[in-house]
């Protein structure tokens, strides 16, 4: 089996000489059989990957939640198996495979949005445009957690509740709603434990919906899904489901595991155990 490295060279950046010692370091030791791949402005992940997608490799992503949304996208339904070396600064989906993952092989759910896939979180309303705002400050002068929060804090003051209808197979609802999290992992925003009982094994969904809020009340609510406290809160109704569609009147963006997705309907389907995760411990301690 080969162990292909991928280095996300967008965020390792100055480290990417001593990231490639300590595979090259750790190759050696275990004697396996190896490739380095790095992406750059002129050569995509989704390229690299068009090279493995039909084999029987373990593809190591080194990088954050970004790289592995695209690496899903490739990797969905193959025989490949993906590990994860958290070099991010968010790291939200790392967080849940750590609790949850056993070493070794794990199957894991991940979920279809329309023709994309996503194994973390979809987000809907001010989530979205919080984290699709982030991703437009593009100097490397602000960290990422910062970007983050001056996203809120220019969000919060605009933003406009979405008139949006939620069908699933047991109810179909429409109104204006503050925000919408669909969760497969826990985490999402590099701190936000907006799913603290969702689980990547269980074939399930956990859905939460905000109705319209005023600033106010969204402030305060926005501090309690910080620390995945929202759970009983009367403010927040939640949903445990497989399956559901969310129509709006004009395309709207959400935000899937870091990444943009425009349209006006979205089909939410999960697929258990779609998704091989390999999961090593003395690796990451060797190379984090």
């Amino acid at each position: 089996m080969k162990h292909v490295f991928l280095i996300n060279s967008f965020t390792v950046k100055k480290r990417l000489e001593e990231v490639k010692g300590k595979i090259i370091s750790y190759a050696k030791d275990y004697e396996i059989d190896y490739v380095i791949e790095i992406n750059s402005k002129t050569t995509s992940t989704e390229q690299i990957l068009a090279k493995y997608k039909n084999g029987r490799n373990l593809i190591i992503v080194v990088g954050g939640d970004g790289i592995v949304n695209r690496t899903v996208n490739v990797l969905a339904g193959t025989d490949n198996k993906l590990m994860l070396i958290p070099y991010g600064t968010g790291n939200d989906f790392y967080k849940t495979v750590k609790k949850e993952l056993k070493p070794g092989l794990n199957k894991i759910d991940v979920v279809r949005i329309n023709e994309r896939y996503f194994v973390n979180t979809a987000c809907f309303g001010i989530d979205a445009d919080v984290a699709n705002t982030k991703d437009k400050i593009k100097t490397d002068i602000i960290p990422r957690q910062l970007k983050y929060y001056l996203a809120l804090i220019y969000v919060f003051f605009i933003y406009k509740c979405r008139q949006l209808k939620i069908k699933t197979a047991k109810k179909k609802v429409e109104n204006k709603y503050t925000t919408i999290a669909i969760c497969n992992g826990s985490y999402y925003g590099g701190s936000f434990n907006i799913g603290p009982k969702s689980s990547i094994l269980d074939n399930k969904l956990e859905i939460y919906l905000v109705n319209k809020l005023n600033r106010f009340s969204m402030m305060n609510l926005i501090l309690k899904l910080k620390k995945g406290k929202h759970e009983h809160d009367q403010r927040v109704e939640k949903l445990v489901e497989n399956k559901l569609t969310i129509i709006s009147p004009r395309p709207i963006s959400a935000n899937i595991d870091g990444e943009e997705l425009i349209s006006d309907k979205f089909d939410i389907e999960i697929i258990s155990k779609g998704m091989n995760i390999f999961y090593d411990e003395e690796m990451l301690e060797r190379l984090i």
